[in-house]
């Protein structure tokens, strides 16, 4: 593993994960793991723990491979309730690690240092969340969901709907999005 900086001083590691080889040919797939994409995850699925997160972003590219072979479902996180999301993506990764015998399994090179740490992730789980990022996810987040939503409720009336439920839907729809205004780390209620 490597650790970076980008231009604005944000870290993010390359990881280079051991892989069956019908995941990536020649059994090594590099990744990048930007700290972003660990606040990202956090704001989406309302997790706070960087242990599960990072655990999350390891198993990620596994994951991909599968879903792109059709072999586990998709997940969209903005599409379901945080916890549904949570509930979806955790239970992917909990699959991914009993096909490939538990995950991702941490271990020294012979080309790295003999007194490497016995977690060689463990950079990456210092990571302390800005919680000002999270909630600006949070919040981009909430409001792709009540977007979607918005989209499923005018799909509903085309369908035959009343004026009067779809108003009623949309108004409870938007009086239940908890949503905070970016960079605040604060929710308040539309209203």
């Amino acid at each position: 593993m490597t650790a970076r900086t980008d231009a604005a001083e944000q870290p993010w590691w390359e990881v280079v994960c051991e892989v069956p080889p019908e995941i990536m040919a020649g059994g090594l797939l590099p990744c990048l793991f930007p700290a972003i994409a660990i606040e990202g995850y956090a704001g989406q699925l309302g997790l706070t723990d960087v242990s599960v997160l990072v655990d999350v972003l390891v198993h990620m590219p596994m994951l991909r491979v599968h879903q792109a072979a059709g072999e586990l479902p998709l997940v969209f996180p903005t599409r379901v309730s945080e916890e549904a999301a949570r509930e979806a993506l955790l239970g992917l990764v909990a699959q991914v690690k009993s096909l490939h015998d538990g995950g991702v399994v941490q271990h020294a090179s012979a080309l790295r240092d003999p007194d490497a740490p016995s977690d060689l992730l463990a950079p990456i789980r210092q990571t302390v969340l800005v919680l000002d990022h999270v909630a600006d996810r949070q919040f981009l987040s909430d409001l792709e969901r009540l977007e979607h939503g918005v989209v499923q409720e005018r799909i509903s009336y085309v369908n035959g709907v009343t004026p009067d439920s779809y108003g009623a839907a949309l108004r409870a729809l938007h009086g239940t999005a908890p949503l905070a205004a970016p960079g605040s780390g604060r929710a308040r209620a539309q209203p």
